[in-house]
């Protein structure tokens, strides 16, 4: 096991709560990459936590390179934009934002539309990647599942569920899917997919797979997490390597991910009353107490998550490659996509819910306030 992770398994390493408070982003402080955050921004003076309006009064949508506004759009009352934090999401140094209409999705970038097509789906994951805008949508009626480029139709299935988002796979942009092999039929095993670069595969795995619950193509290695007929501890299939997980009773279908943290895969897990960590060899190496894994950095070379006993409304603590941050008291991360990470650390936007709620940036070792009322819904450290 890499020293990286014995470090959470013989104690955590907090690194304190000493920052400095800054208000302009100053290229001349200890190295950092560019940031990119969206805020929702409702006008100076008005309750948005109570909310009294009951939705009437709106907010901006905000988009921030650094502290230096790229532009502002409004939300709601007319709007395509909404003003729902999960309908935003970064790729890259642009902001893209999705809605549905009666009969279409549109996708936005920069609060401009960017492309539409027929049909309401929800958005699940997206990436921009030389210079094409990639999404992967579920029907909001329940109706299966599409794959697009720029809005065209690259794979589409009338069933079936995602493995995983987008991911990089040797330069290739891959996810991966499940489908039974005759449908609303219960107790058959469904067929694993890996897609790269719009080409599926069918991925054969044993027979007493009862069913795969997340998977990733590793430098041509086929990793995936598994429950077995007959046996109540995860499965890690690595190849032709297969690891227990270590831990006690999973539960049916626990919900897993893998992780390619700097070459190094990690697994995680959602148990009952707590999230779990094991590294490539099947051992555990992280357990949450009181607490649950709130946010993860999945599109990171490296391990960086947060951990809260309240949905990110209190008591956060994050983690990066090993060591841990205790955020001051009384700071709350309002959405799991607030947390981002690159070679030099985190960045992580915050809330400080005991003086005015107003909103930061917590970025080396360093607080960069910003001077509006409302909230970061996410940022990248592209």
């Amino acid at each position: 096991m890499n020293r990286k992770w014995l470090l959470l398994v013989s104690g955590l390493i907090a690194t304190g709560c000493d920052y400095t408070v800054i208000h302009e982003y100053d290229p001349h402080l200890p190295p950092h990459g560019e940031l990119y955050a969206a805020a929702l921004e409702f006008p100076e003076g008005y309750d948005w936590r109570r909310d009294p309006s009951g939705g009437k009064v709106t907010p901006d949508l905000v988009f921030y390179h650094d502290t230096t506004v790229i532009f502002r759009k409004p939300t709601g009352n007319g709007s395509p934009l909404l003003p729902d934090g999960d309908m935003h999401r970064i790729s890259g140094t642009h902001l893209f934002s999705d809605c549905s209409t009666g009969t279409q999705t549109i996708i936005f970038r920069d609060g401009e539309e960017l492309f539409r097509w027929d049909g309401r789906e929800m958005l699940w994951d997206l990436e921009e990647t030389d210079g094409k805008v990639y999404t992967l949508s579920t029907s909001r009626d329940g109706s299966g599942w599409s794959c697009r480029c720029n809005g065209e139709i690259v794979l589409k299935q009338d069933y079936g569920r995602f493995l995983n988002g987008f991911y990089k796979d040797s330069g290739h942009l891959c996810f991966d899917y499940a489908m039974a092999i005759v449908k609303d039929v219960n107790g058959i095993p469904d067929r694993n997919y890996h897609v790269s670069d719009g080409i599926d595969s069918l991925i054969v795995v044993p027979a007493d797979v009862k069913k795969v619950l997340t998977s990733r193509m590793t430098d041509g290695t086929f990793n995936y997490i598994a429950l077995i007929s007959g046996y109540d501890r995860l499965i890690w299939q690595a190849g032709r390597d297969a690891y227990v997980l270590e831990d006690e009773k999973t539960g049916e279908s626990p919900d897993c991910r893998l992780l390619d943290a700097g070459g190094e895969m990690v697994a995680m897990a959602k148990l009952d009353g707590r999230d779990c960590l094991w590294d490539a060899d099947g051992k555990k190496f992280f357990t949450t107490i009181g607490s649950r894994i709130y946010s993860v950095c999945e599109k990171s070379a490296h391990l960086c998550f947060a951990i809260s006993s309240g949905s990110g409304l209190s008591d956060v603590e994050i983690f990066y490659d090993g060591a841990s941050e205790k955020l001051p008291a009384g700071y709350a991360m309002f959405s799991p996509a607030c947390l981002s990470c690159d070679d030099y650390g985190f960045a992580v936007g915050v809330n400080d819910m005991k003086n005015s709620c107003r909103p930061l940036i917590l970025r080396d070792k360093r607080i960069l306030d910003y001077d509006f009322n409302g909230y970061f819904i996410c940022l990248a450290l592209p």
